[in-house]
């Protein structure tokens, strides 16, 4: 399968603005090249930049609607499976989602971020999700993490118990050391088992260049396949999804799927379990 992703310059200026952000990102898909299979695009796609809640509201009624409205016309045009992640509006409120548009430009299942950081809940009022997605796409199944999620290993525990090919996650992480997003990615895709695919925005070579960006596909093993860097772009590679990890299961046995060694020999009792209390 050919996956692509779209690594824009971050908006943090008057002089790249939330506005030339979206336009780069739709320039791209445009210059999609033929034959690419899946594209991703990076978390507050609609409304990259915008920390003030009433911009960010008109941001995402008008151009964020028209961008999206593009990016379907796109996905049909090019014949690529799309995911985008996007602030939303709902009958409850704003919800951060990550939106699938199939090859024929149709809305297809939809992830609502579930772990929101405290911006999110008290200053943008965010609702979060409450369930984790899995879709089967073209005979590869995807789940999906969003941004903060990373930090979550038991998060991706029941990722992992979805058994996916791909986990798909957009992000936003702007002042995190890029050397540790970069561990966390490897790190998550060994925890799952399965190919991830981390999609951010560039922050540039000069202060900010040791912190952010780092687009990548990351193999079930762990090894970074591409990555972007802090270069910002529209990037491609090549992968068997269904490609898992084999190792032995002890020494002098047969190799078998990574994870599902670690599946065969949980403990669960040993953890969190029924010991924790929640609120």
């Amino acid at each position: 399968m050919i996956l692509a992703y779209i690594q824009p310059p971050y908006p943090d200026s008057k002089a790249w603005t939330p506005r030339d952000c979206v336009g780069y990102m739709l320039e791209r898909v445009r210059q999609l090249k033929e034959g690419t299979d899946l594209l991703v695009l990076p978390e507050y796609a609609n409304c990259p930049g915008l920390d003030d809640l009433a911009e960010l509201k008109r941001f995402i009624d008008t151009d964020g609607a028209s961008f999206l409205s593009q990016l379907r016309e796109e996905a049909r045009r090019k014949r690529v499976h799309l995911f985008v992640n996007a602030v939303r509006t709902t009958r409850r409120g704003l919800r951060n989602t990550t939106l699938w548009f199939d090859r024929d430009g149709r809305p297809g299942a939809r992830y609502d971020k579930t772990h929101l950081t405290g911006y999110e809940r008290n200053e943008l009022g965010l609702i979060p999700g409450n369930t984790v997605k899995h879709i089967v796409l073209e005979g590869v199944r995807v789940t999906f993490a969003t941004c903060f999620e990373l930090y979550f290993s038991e998060y991706f525990d029941a990722l992992a118990a979805l058994r996916p090919d791909l986990v798909i996650v957009p992000t936003y992480q702007r002042s995190e050391h890029s050397e540790l997003l970069t561990l966390q990615a490897r790190a998550r895709a060994l925890d799952c088992g399965a190919y991830l695919l981390r999609c951010a925005y560039a922050m540039g070579e000069g202060e900010g260049s040791g912190r952010g960006g780092m687009s990548m596909l990351v193999h079930p093993r762990g090894e970074v396949v591409g990555s972007a860097g802090q270069q910002p772009g529209l990037f491609y590679a090549e992968a068997d999804l269904r490609e898992k990890w084999l190792r032995p299961a002890s020494h002098g046995h047969e190799a078998v799927p990574a994870r599902a060694i670690i599946e065969a020999h949980r403990r669960p009792f040993l953890y969190r379990g029924e010991r924790e209390q929640h609120p």
